[in-house]
């Protein structure tokens, strides 16, 4: 019976995902829909705070090599890790990594969570910073500083 069990419940879970990730497409959808000056603001804030975080890198960890975009495969993660947006490497060794995130529940999702154990299987912190916050300068180089 805990084999069926098994089974079962790891299909009501990628169902559950399944359905979680179709509701964020559908209000993004919706959001795109409807546009206002404020939310086009918001997407082009979006885009800066990628370039804040590489100021803050450039300025306050020059002793790293960042890269950007690096699926989390390269940490071992098999499944559908999510990329992550910067790593920090030191001497070869992957130091940190960093996922820049939009929707309000993403830290939840499954590809999410399983990119953060593939970063702490590789000896490194996993930090989360969200697009939706106002994160500003001090605040992302604490936040760095603060897992390094």
């Amino acid at each position: 019976m805990g084999f069926l069990e098994n089974i079962l419940k790891k299909g009501l879970e990628q169902l559950n995902e399944q359905y979680m990730n179709s509701q964020n497409e559908k209000k993004s959808e919706v959001k795109s829909e409807t546009t206002s000056k404020r939310e086009v603001s918001q997407s082009v804030s979006n885009e800066s705070l990628h370039d804040r975080i590489r100021k803050v890198l450039r300025e306050n960890y020059s002793e790293y090599e960042v890269r950007e975009n690096v699926p989390a495969g390269e940490f071992g993660e098999k499944n559908d890790g999510m990329p992550y947006s910067f790593v920090l490497y030191h001497g070869g060794s992957v130091k940190l990594t960093i996922m820049v995130l939009n929707g309000r529940n993403d830290y939840k999702l499954k590809r999410v969570v399983n990119a953060h154990k593939a970063s702490k299987n590789a000896g490194a912190n996993c930090i989360n910073i969200m697009s939706y916050l106002p994160s500003t300068y001090e605040y992302i180089n604490q936040r760095i500083y603060d897992h390094l």
